[in-house]
């Protein structure tokens, strides 16, 4: 018999799946940072709802969350490995945009970077204020602490960052300028989804 069990994601019932999780896009909104923002949502929830389909879980997602659609997954341990798909996808695209930024000096790659960066630290702290995050989850199934991987993520995006900002002179208006731009945007998708 297959057991069910609830997912854990904390954000799970925010969304009814027949809903159309495109109506929220703001397409009125053009500029680079919310396209870097964007095609970071869906790599990240991407990741997640392969993870989960790939283990067998009907899956469904948003811009903000992936999950099954009977809000159970299959196997318990299945949370865990679709909670870690999100954040490794993240990473991966934060390294690669890295390169691109350091080798070919696009700034658009740079803002796929910093995308990454403000995503897991804006995560970082929902940890501390409300429930776990990927990280968190992750963390606590491996028995090392609800702010360990965190941490460490969180740790290795913004050295990366710092590292291309330095490398390639963006100066600190055009970094505050991109992280604002990056927030605002987040919290619009946050806020309705």
């Amino acid at each position: 018999a297959i057991r069910a069990v609830a997912y854990q994601s904390g954000s799970c019932g925010c969304r009814t799946p027949n809903q159309n999780p495109y109506a929220m896009l703001p397409y009125h909104q053009r500029d680079h940072q919310h396209h870097h923002v964007r095609g970071r949502r869906v790599l990240h929830e991407g990741a997640h709802w392969a993870m989960g389909e790939l283990l067998g879980n009907d899956m469904t997602m948003t811009l903000n969350v992936a999950y099954p659609i009977s809000r159970a997954c299959v196997e318990p341990w299945h949370v865990t490995y679709i909670a870690a798909a999100g954040p490794l996808a993240t990473l991966l695209q934060a390294v690669i945009a890295y390169a691109i930024n350091v080798w070919k000096k696009w700034t658009e790659a740079y803002l796929f970077l910093l995308s990454a960066v403000v995503m897991r630290v804006l995560a970082f702290g929902v940890n501390i204020i409300t429930r776990p995050q990927d990280e968190a989850k992750v963390s606590l199934a491996l028995g090392i602490g609800t702010y360990t991987l965190p941490v460490i993520t969180c740790a290795v995006l913004i050295a990366l960052a710092v590292a291309a900002s330095r490398r390639n002179g963006y100066d600190r208006r055009f970094n505050v300028i991109g992280v604002v731009a990056m927030i605002t945007f987040s919290s619009v998708v946050i806020l309705t989804s």
